[in-house]
């Protein structure tokens, strides 16, 4: 050890899990290239060479549809209550305007 130079032990590197097969653009499998078949009533996509069960890489399409949907009703939500505290506050000046004409 010289002036707090330490060896390191060589960094370990793990063999990274490879990504499913998936549907490309053109509707192949994405470790084949081969035209993929429809299967279960139109539901599936399998790759007729490797027998994978396709899907569409951009996984996260329903729950950004989900989370959008979500946030639109909570907007509408939102709305809905600012326009009754306006209606509620209208209607408190009014019955304190009758109540102060009535005195």
């Amino acid at each position: 050890m010289i002036q707090g130079k330490e060896s390191k032990p060589p960094p370990i590197f793990k063999a990274a899990i490879p990504q499913a097969p998936h549907l490309t653009g053109r509707g192949a499998c994405s470790d084949c290239h081969v035209p993929a078949i429809i299967a279960g009533e139109g539901d599936l996509k399998i790759c007729p060479r490797c027998y994978a069960v396709l899907w569409r890489r951009d996984y996260m399409a329903e729950e950004r549809r989900k989370r959008l949907e979500a946030a639109k009703l909570a907007a509408e939500a939102a709305a809905f209550r600012h326009r009754e505290k306006e209606a509620q506050e209208k209607l408190d000046r009014e019955v304190k305007l009758q109540q102060e004409t009535k005195e």
